[in-house]
């Protein structure tokens, strides 16, 4: 059986340039499929109520868990973060849990200061005052 030549033991071993090419041409198309993917995402952020909240109660940021969804131009209708200030907003009207939050069911804490009561009557009442 014939013997192999031997290579000295200092001989450095040459990278291929065309392994090279594919290894730079194949991260370049993964950066570019990843970069038009993020262009085309239309997502939105907004805020999202973990559990149900009721009215009445207060909300601050913290309470709150972020999502991305499609809206479009619904965006301006729910809270995105930011929209709820540190000391946090009152709830008014009750909104369940995974719903997103409408921007019309908060309002600022220094405004809400009266509240609404309903007390039934047994008799009728009166048609003036």
């Amino acid at each position: 059986m014939p013997e192999r030549p031997t290579r000295p033991a200092r001989e450095r071993r040459r990278i291929d340039p065309r392994l090279l090419l594919g290894l730079v041409l194949v991260a370049g198309s993964t950066v570019g499929v990843w970069a038009v993917v993020e262009s085309l995402d239309d997502t939105t952020r907004v805020l999202v109520a973990p559990v149900t909240l009721t009215a009445g109660s207060r909300v601050s940021p913290s309470d709150l868990r972020v999502e991305r969804v499609r809206l479009g131009d619904l965006v301006d209708g729910y809270l995105v973060p930011g929209d709820v200030p540190d000391d946090g907003l009152v709830v008014t009207r009750t909104v369940r849990a995974g719903e997103l939050v409408p921007a019309a069911s908060v309002a600022d804490v220094a405004v809400v200061g009266t509240a609404t009561v309903v007390v039934p009557s047994r008799g009728l009442l009166a048609r003036e005052i």
